[in-house]
């Protein structure tokens, strides 16, 4: 018996090495993402935090032109802005100065936030007031002042933007450096893996290899008809082993085994024989029910279709009648002439042509109907009655009982390799139990009025006729009308 111990099956030992390289994989990848997001956020703060100064730079101008144009138009309207512009002025700076700088650009942006608490508004405000009270020297003077402060500024954010720049330098070398560094590992980690690998397939692939190739070997000579061969080592701790042990055993079996295949192979030609009989047999008893289904007949309609002509005849003039009595006339001269035989969609489609003709008559305005198929569908073989007890039935329990609106669509299509015939009713439906009840009948359901036929009786001969191939479907939602479903595989 297998010592389970140690057993180390081929599969084992891949699932090993699959995960072994798997780890290795994610855990450098992993590595090598937070890597790659740290430099990406370090770049994106220098980026960014020059952006920021660029932008305070920009404040600082606009709020000189608006001091500018206040000075000139005199204009009460920019007091307010300029206050505005001040305020955002002083916020953003608040905030660019919480970034870490260097020792030198944070001192140039305290400079700029002290100027601007301290001087600037003052000066701002003596400016304001000096125009209020129409003091145009006061007003020169101090225009002067709020210019001279604003320059400082503007030098100390220009300094601060020049710092950051040459920090940035420092922290893109230091960038690509790191990325130097991450390529490097990234490398040494594959190489590692190249060589771990091949250690992998060297010290398991080429012993496994040795194996296989003695038991192929092994395998051909038996399959020319050599069994004096040596048996194959049972030495080993996985399948191979299980393998040449299973086949030693098989080379052992082979002279009585070919003995019992050759009485197996035997009696099922005898069988072959007995069963291409009984096929032929179960052809002709098909052949037979196929008969015996298609001459049923129930001449009730008939009297019932004659009486409708009889009084159309009384209250309309002789050429309506006609044309029924010749439509009523060719649909049975189709049910009583066709019996027996296999029909076409072509013959199966003018039937119902007749039959709608017939009950469009009978029903005017509550009853309409649509056929749609194509000219190349019309040759195609179905068993002869087997649209015409579908229609009926759909007419007499899903149209009939409709007081307006009854209507009734025939479609015939080919898609997917398979013919798909769709007749569909928009009547009062039927439950699931109706329709489980149709799928599994064999006698006794719903007849047609012309033909005698019910829907058990049009399902077996489908059955018959066409066998694996086919595929019957009824769906229906009580109150919304029911589809029934005939579906046949090229």
């Amino acid at each position: 018996m297998q010592d389970k111990r140690n057993f180390f099956s081929i599969r084992s030992k891949l699932i090993f090495i699959f995960f072994a390289v798997i780890l290795t994989i994610v855990t450098n990848s992993i590595s090598m993402y937070i890597s790659i997001s740290d430099i990406e956020k370090a770049h994106s703060k220098v980026t960014d935090s020059i952006y920021n100064l660029n932008d305070l730079l920009t404040q600082k101008k606009n709020i000189d032109k608006i001091v500018e144009l206040f000075a000139e138009t005199k204009d009460r309207d920019y007091i307010d802005k300029l206050y505005g512009q001040i305020q955002d002025f002083e916020e953003d700076l608040i905030n660019i100065s919480k970034i870490k700088f260097t020792l030198n650009t944070q001192m140039y942006l305290e400079n700029v936030k002290n100027l601007y608490s301290d001087s600037y508004k003052k000066n701002v405000d003596e400016l304001i007031y000096s125009i209020r009270v129409g003091d145009r020297k006061r007003v020169v003077q101090n225009y002067k002042e709020v210019i001279k402060v604003s320059s400082y500024a503007e030098i100390y954010i220009e300094k601060s933007i020049k710092n950051r720049i040459v920090e940035s330098q420092k922290i893109n070398k230091e960038i690509s450096e790191k990325s130097q560094f991450i390529l490097r590992n990234n490398i040494f980690t594959m190489a590692i893996m190249i060589i771990f690998l091949g250690f992998i397939i060297f010290v398991n692939g080429v012993p496994l290899i040795n194996k296989i190739s003695s038991l192929v070997y092994a395998a051909e000579k038996v399959s020319d008809g050599d069994f004096e061969i040596e048996l194959l080592s049972e030495k080993g701790n996985d399948e191979i082993k299980l393998l040449n042990i299973a086949f030693n055993k098989l080379i052992k079996n082979t002279s009585r085994l070919i003995e019992q295949i050759k009485t197996n192979a035997n009696l099922e030609i005898e069988l072959h024989k007995k069963d291409a009989e009984g096929h032929k047999v179960e052809a002709l008893l098909n052949e037979a029910e196929l008969l015996g289904l298609q001459s049923q007949i129930n001449p009730h309609f008939l009297f019932n279709t004659l009486n409708i002509i009889a009084k159309t005849a009384i209250i309309e003039d002789a050429e309506k009648t006609c044309e029924l009595i010749e439509t009523v006339s060719d649909m049975f001269r189709y049910n009583l002439r066709k019996l027996g035989e296999k029909s076409t969609l072509r013959e199966e489609i003018n039937n119902i042509q007749n039959y709608f003709t017939i009950q469009k008559n009978r029903f005017g305005k509550r009853f309409h109907y649509s056929i749609e198929i194509k000219e190349e569908l019309m040759s195609f073989e179905i068993p002869f009655l087997t649209l015409q007890p579908i229609v009926e039935n759909a007419f007499i329990h899903g149209i009939e009982p409709l007081e307006i609106g009854g209507e009734i669509s025939i479609n015939v299509k080919n898609e997917d390799l398979k013919t798909l015939i769709t007749i569909k009713d928009n009547g009062i439906g039927m439950s699931e139990k109706r329709i489980n009840e149709l799928m599994n009948s064999f006698e006794g359901d719903n007849l047609g009025h012309t033909t005698g036929i019910g829907f058990s009786n049009v399902k077996r001969r489908l059955e018959i006729f066409y066998g694996d191939r086919l595929t019957l479907n009824i769906s229906s939602v009580v109150g919304y009308g029911t589809e029934f479903n005939i579906i046949i595989k090229d």
